[in-house]
C-alpha cells in the first residue's frame, strides 16, 4: 500500500518509472 500512496504523487508529475497504466489506476482509486 504505501507504494500505492507514492503512484498517486508521481501520477500527478508524469511517472517516468512507470507506464501511463498507473493513472488508469489513480482514477479508479
Amino acid at each position: 500500500m504505501g507504494a500505492g500512496g507514492r503512484m498517486l504523487v508521481d501520477g500527478n508529475r508524469v511517472p517516468i518509472e512507470k507506464p501511463p497504466f498507473t493513472l488508469g489506476q489513480i482514477k479508479q482509486a
